[in-house]
């Protein structure tokens, strides 16, 4: 007995182990597509987009200037929490139901677990963005009259922790940051599903192209 003890703990050690760097990997990719494109998305939400900055100042001035680190902290928060959420369970589906997964229907259903927890994840971030685009309307529709009001109001070295802090003192943390969740459910559903099937039947045909 206790030998089948510390053989059932190494298992679920190194199972937790294994689970732990695809999390890390998952949260690395994040991380990378925060990166490319919080330039963007800022770009195209600012007068830069007339071409007086490029990506790399973006980033650059998203580290020095505190009026842009929302923004930054907000997308990569975003997208390493989502990337980690539904790359990690994704892959956990695959090795719980091995068999499962290979068929058309447990591939699509694998891949819509996935994107319903993800989209529960990440929609905190997304109310908060909200929060932020109303602020924005409040400010006359101008995004660097906001930012620079924000940084001159900053209570901590987060803009992002800030802004969600004032979003759930006035309408709790449910309300606040998961109200209206259910909405986008159906939408992550039907995107995953077709998602995952196009990609499940498209995969061997690509491989035969490729092959012959």
């Amino acid at each position: 007995e206790f030998g089948s003890a510390v053989s059932g703990m190494s298992f679920g050690m190194g199972l937790m182990g294994q689970v732990l760097g695809v999390g890390l990997a998952a949260a690395g990719t994040g991380i990378l597509a925060g990166a490319i494109m919080h330039p963007w998305q800022t770009m195209m939400t600012t007068k830069s987009v007339e071409g007086r900055m490029t990506p790399l100042k973006v980033m650059k001035q998203s580290f020095e200037d505190k009026a842009m680190n929302a923004e930054m902290e907000l997308t990569f928060a975003r997208e390493t929490v989502g990337f980690s959420f539904f790359l990690t369970s994704h892959t956990v589906l695959c090795w719980m139901f091995p068999a499962a997964v290979m068929t058309v229907a447990g591939n699509a259903l694998a891949g819509a677990t996935a994107g319903v927890i993800c989209t529960f994840a990440i929609f905190p971030f997304l109310k908060i963005k909200n929060a932020i685009m109303r602020a924005v309307y409040d400010f006359g529709g101008e995004l660097e009259n906001f930012q620079s009001e924000m940084a001159k109001s900053r209570k901590s070295a987060s803009a992002l922790w800030d802004t969600m802090k004032d979003v759930v003192r006035r309408k709790g943390f449910w309300g606040g940051l998961f109200e209206g969740v259910g909405i986008l459910m159906p939408q992550a559903i039907v995107h995953n599903v077709c998602g995952f099937t196009v990609y499940f039947l498209t995969v061997p045909t690509v491989r035969k192209v490729l092959a012959s």
